[in-house]
């Protein structure tokens, strides 16, 4: 029927959501905000780097 895939992204996703919970298990809206906040200014993933360039360019255009 079909070939058995070597990565499951959905797979993935569930044990990170399950990693996630548990970690922000007793926080606030607020902590858990703050917490990820800050793990996506101090990471350096592509992604992350991305955001903050596009952070900038909205920052200057409001002024």
């Amino acid at each position: 029927m079909g070939n058995k895939k070597s990565f499951d992204c959905v797979e993935m996703k569930y044990k990170i959501q399950e990693k996630m919970n548990k970690e922000f298990k007793n926080l606030s809206d607020e902590e858990i905000f703050s917490r990820l906040r800050m793990e996506e200014k101090n990471s350096q993933s592509p992604i992350s780097q991305k955001w903050r360039q596009l952070e900038k360019k909205a920052v200057f255009a409001e002024k």
